[in-house]
């Protein structure tokens, strides 16, 4: 074997869930790269995927068996352990790569020691039909990227990062099976100072389907559990913090409620009332009320509407309240 395989540029984790089928997509998306500097690693947490990754008979291809239901943190957590790049990249089963994300990320790192993470655009599929999301992240070098991160953290199929970035993050900040697992690399990284770059271009293709989890009662849990982990210093960032905490434990108190589980939503009401130190404001009762992910679910049915619900998630506050793959 030579050198280059044996110690690829690259390490890419493809985080899978038991969805055969959009697994063996991502993979066909990641092995058409133009380029080719890589190895795939795919971690898995239920078995299930093992007999898809030895069908593609790809030296650069590889199967790593996570702890059994470990969660989105550490499957993302044992695919980098086993991983030998210099520089990491996500991609989860039911995400899509255009062929240029990996050359674009990569020669963008190459170009700059200072950054730690790249990220591109997506493109939001669903039904079947593309479209690029409104652009809310200017694009360029971001050298205070805290602010960004804490408000709208970048897709984890849509990033490259330096090695340095995750082992400095299992240092200070090391994921746990309660959190989420790119959410808190990129505030451990936004934190530390790493610079973060945006290309526009829209290289990545986000496939929203019902079938997504990150709208579920545990991902929101989750992400309470990393949120209250972090404290900055800066106080627009924690002002940012609290108030993603505050519209994550609404969502969270609201389903409590459609779950006729009074006694849950009053305390959750409470609690975010109690963080907010006033009254709720109208926008708060938006996010309690589940307004917004009844509209996501009706889009799944009528793709049509994608377009013309989508002012609704900017009003809750937090970060399009569509469901979302295994994260974070």
């Amino acid at each position: 074997m030579s050198e280059r395989h044996s110690q690829p540029l690259v390490s890419i984790c493809v985080r899978t869930h038991d969805r055969p089928v959009p697994l063996r997509e991502a993979i066909d998306s990641a092995l058409a790269q133009s380029f080719d500097d890589f190895e795939l690693i795919v971690s898995d947490d239920t078995g299930s995927a093992e007999p898809v990754v030895r069908s593609f008979r790809d030296h650069r291809v590889r199967y790593e068996r996570a702890p059994d239901q470990g969660g989105p943190a550490i499957t993302l957590r044992s695919g980098f352990r086993a991983s030998r790049g210099s520089f990491l990249a996500i991609l989860d089963d039911d995400d899509l790569w255009h062929p240029d994300f990996l050359s674009t990320a990569v020669s963008r790192l190459r170009a700059d020691e200072a950054v730690g993470v790249v990220f591109t655009g997506v493109v939001q599929v669903v039904g079947g039909r593309k479209m690029r999301p409104r652009q809310l992240i200017p694009a360029g070098k971001h050298a205070n990227f805290l602010p960004i991160a804490v408000r709208m953290p970048p897709a984890p199929s849509a990033s490259v990062i330096r090695r340095e970035v995750w082992d400095e993050s299992e240092l200070t900040y090391p994921l746990a099976e309660t959190g989420l697992g790119a959410t808190t690399l990129w505030l451990g990284a936004a934190a530390s100072g790493w610079t973060f770059e945006h290309v526009a271009e829209p290289l990545v293709y986000y496939r929203r389907h019902n079938g997504q989890i990150s709208g579920r009662w545990r991902s929101l849990e989750r992400e309470i559990a990393v949120l209250e982990r972090f404290r900055f210093d800066d106080p627009i960032s924690e002002r940012l913090r609290r108030d993603r905490l505050i519209a994550v434990r609404l969502r969270l108190a609201g389903i409590e409620l459609r779950r006729r589980r009074w006694q849950g939503a009053l305390a959750g009401l409470r609690r975010a009332r109690a963080d907010h130190g006033r009254q709720l404001r109208p926008r708060d009762w938006v996010v309690f009320s589940g307004i917004a992910e009844w509209g996501v679910r009706l889009c799944m049915r009528l793709p049509v509407l994608f377009a013309a619900l989508r002012p609704l998630w900017h009003m809750t506050g937090s970060r399009l309240v569509m469901v979302r793959s295994p994260q974070r």
